[in-house]
């Protein structure tokens, strides 16, 4: 067993004032703190080298502020039998929405991190060995005093849970521990919200064991909102998790990121509405692997088939880009695009509705990534001005089958003279071009261009139009037809060594 370990944390404090900020140690054996280190927020904070009881000790921002609000405001910490754990002052910032606090002992690490934020005034609380819940106190917090959901008799909590939905039936893995202080039994069971259970399992162990359980059960097109839930025992608030998902054609995508933008210009991304029903802002969440923000006061409601803007400042989007013709949506808080690569997850009452990793912008200033089509190949805009906020893409017109491309040898061996041959076949009267991309979305050659056909090959030596050979890579070979209709289908072809 640890002798020192995080207990409890405030990270959103109480009306805004940030030196209310604290973190809670329980100290469960007479310990001095020597060679242990705390990092919180960009800080690594030092422990006092001296002896502390058991109990549980506070590291706060301002003492005088803590007494003022925790204590009894008399000036004095340690006047009344209320303030009677230690209290120590450090210089150190919590952030509200996401973050961690490690304890680092010549040992151990003890780690807490945080997604999402906590009400206004309400900690973050351990309530066994592994778990760690927003507290449900009433009063919002509990420093210096047994948390609100420490260990009771009989209490089985859930710790993970992952969905993996198909066409018809979804299988959940669900992790459970038993953080009661007495060996007992429980029930897991998939419910629909409309109450029915859909499958169920039974556990039992001792005090800390871990059980993982799958469960299955059928899913409906579209949203499903189905919940894990434990039967009953002396603490309920550790019982329950929703589980929200998307079968089917997602609602809405990402379209275009615009991760790297001139001086003076925000950060945006456009999103397209693919839902028949349209749907409304206030259910949008943005999320990259740091933050996550909200949409919650815009009640916007956007049409299918439509793009939609979100960005950190509407006012200056509006100022560089003028009126686009998609509404302009501003975030609760921006989460900062980071220029070497992250991942973007697009949320819809709290269901995933899409989710992209994007590569390092490298040098790429004022260049939008853009997606092609409804696909998940993604490539660096070609338009003139570098992006087409509230248009469609560069590269951006319906997929169809009616296109069809096979490529062979794949990947060729051009440095040895070797040529792939590119096999068309496209609908009677067509009138289109055949062309060549790379990776940055540069267009490296024209195979042919606005004539009628049918069908028919071509071959590629693996040189660009000026008859220069490429490197060794991944290139795109896009066929766009014009008439009758316009459709575009693309296929990798790689060059090997």
């Amino acid at each position: 067993m640890l002798a020192v370990v995080l207990s409890e944390i405030l990270a959103n404090e109480p009306g805004g004032s940030t030196t209310l900020e604290w973190i809670e140690l329980e100290i469960r054996q007479s310990t001095s703190l020597a060679g242990y280190t705390l990092k919180a927020g960009a800080r690594d904070l030092v422990l006092p080298d001296r002896l502390f009881a058991p109990g549980f000790t506070v590291i706060c921002r301002d003492s005088v502020r803590f007494e003022q609000h925790f204590g009894d405001s008399s000036g004095v910490w340690g006047d009344v039998s209320s303030e009677d754990y230690p209290l120590i002052e450090a210089s150190f910032s919590l952030t509200n929405s996401s973050g961690a606090v490690e304890l680092v002992s010549p040992d151990t690490v003890d780690r807490f991190q945080w997604d999402g934020t906590a009400p206004d005034g309400v900690s973050y609380e351990r309530i066994g060995d592994r778990m760690w819940q927003v507290t449900a106190s009433s009063v919002g917090s509990t420093p210096g005093r047994r948390n609100h959901g420490a260990p009771v008799r009989i209490d089985w909590a859930i710790v993970d849970v992952q969905a993996d939905p198909g066409p018809s039936q979804v299988s959940v893995r669900v992790l459970v521990e038993n953080t009661g202080t007495d060996s007992s039994g429980s029930a897991v069971l998939l419910r629909h919200s409309q109450g029915s259970v859909l499958d169920s399992a039974s556990v039992s162990g001792p005090s800390g064991a871990l059980h993982p359980v799958t469960l299955s059960g059928p899913v409906e097109q579209g949203f499903n909102r189905l919940s894990i839930e434990l039967a009953d025992d002396e603490r309920t608030a550790n019982n329950h998790r929703d589980l929200h998902f998307l079968t089917g054609e997602s609602p809405v995508l990402f379209s275009e990121l615009y991760v790297v933008p001139e001086a003076t210009e925000p950060e945006w991304i456009e999103i397209r509405v693919t839902s028949d029903t349209g749907l409304t802002v206030s259910g949008l969440q943005l999320a990259d692997t740091r933050d996550t923000t909200r949409f919650q006061a815009d009640q916007t409601s956007l049409a299918p088939d439509t793009y939609a803007i979100l960005t950190e400042d509407s006012l200056a989007f509006t100022l560089h880009f003028g009126e686009v013709g998609a509404p302009v949506l501003q975030a609760d808080h921006w989460p900062t695009l980071n220029n070497d690569g992250d991942t973007l997850t697009l949320l819809l009452m709290g269901a995933v509705s899409d989710h992209v990793g994007y590569p390092s912008a490298g040098s790429r200033r004022g260049v939008a990534l853009e997606r092609i089509g409804s696909s998940a190949v993604w490539n660096w805009s070609v338009a003139p001005g570098g992006a087409t906020p509230g248009g469609d893409n560069s590269v951006d017109v319906p997929y169809t089958a009616d296109i069809e491309l096979d490529i062979a040898p794949n990947p060729f061996a051009a440095g040895y003279g070797e040529r792939a041959t590119i096999a068309y076949r496209v609908p009677f009267g067509a009138e289109g071009q055949l062309q060549l991309y790379g990776g940055d979305g540069r267009r490296l050659r024209t195979l042919f261009d606005t004539r009628p056909f049918v069908s028919g090959e071509v071959t590629w030596d693996g040189r660009d139009q000026s008859g220069q050979l490429l490197p060794v890579g991944v290139y795109l070979v896009c066929m766009r037809l014009f008439s009758p209709r316009e459709l575009v289908r693309l296929a990798p072809v790689a060059i090997g060594r």
